[in-house]
């Protein structure tokens, strides 16, 4: 009777048997590629979400895009037809840092300097006007570019060269580029 006792406890104490170790080892194998293909697939998931995020926020953002590329426009037309007075820069230059202000609090930032190191992420060349030469520089501004908290909605398109000179004349319409350089080469390395 004892017996039946103690040889009860002891089959109840005991783990359940297993079949075998390689059993165990497979199940684990087959658990562990089975949470590989959900992070995988957990990952893929967040991608487009961000991804969709990213285009409602650019499709909210095109009006506001709109204009500045208009104004863009109208600037560059006033400044190339040498009519513009001192007083006229001045109330121009205002409305840039009214707009660029507009823009930084949507976290958008103008592409639009002139005389600047050419930056293939940010700049795209449609004309050289020096082929050959290693060290290119933006030489005209055809089409505004745009970052979105430091990724690139758009790129500058610009007419590239080396004119040899350091002339900051006749920048009225551009603004300060090298900090919007500096926050996209920033996340583009993270």
């Amino acid at each position: 009777m004892w017996r039946k006792f103690f040889g009860f406890f002891r089959r109840k104490g005991t783990p359940p048997k297993r079949d075998s170790e390689q059993e165990v080892l497979e199940e684990l194998r087959a658990i562990k590629k089975l949470a590989r293909k959900h992070g995988a697939l957990l990952d893929k998931m967040r991608e487009e979400f961000l991804d969709q995020n990213e285009r409602k926020l650019y499709r909210e953002l095109d009006p506001l895009l709109d204009f500045a590329d208009a104004f863009f426009y109208f600037a560059r037309s006033l400044h190339e037809s040498g009519d513009l007075s001192p007083q006229r820069r001045q109330a121009l230059e205002m409305v840039w840092e009214k707009l660029d202000g507009v823009l930084a609090s949507s976290g958008i930032q103008m592409v639009r300097q002139r005389n600047v190191p050419f930056d293939e992420r940010l700049h795209e060349a449609i004309e050289n006007m020096s082929p050959g030469k290693l060290k290119l520089q933006v030489l005209d501004m055809v089409q505004a570019g745009y970052t979105c908290n430091g990724r690139v909605v758009r790129a500058a398109r610009v007419i590239v060269g080396n004119d040899g000179s350091n002339s900051d004349d006749g920048d009225i319409y551009e603004s300060e580029t090298e900090d919007v350089t500096r926050h996209a080469e920033n996340n583009l390395r993270d």
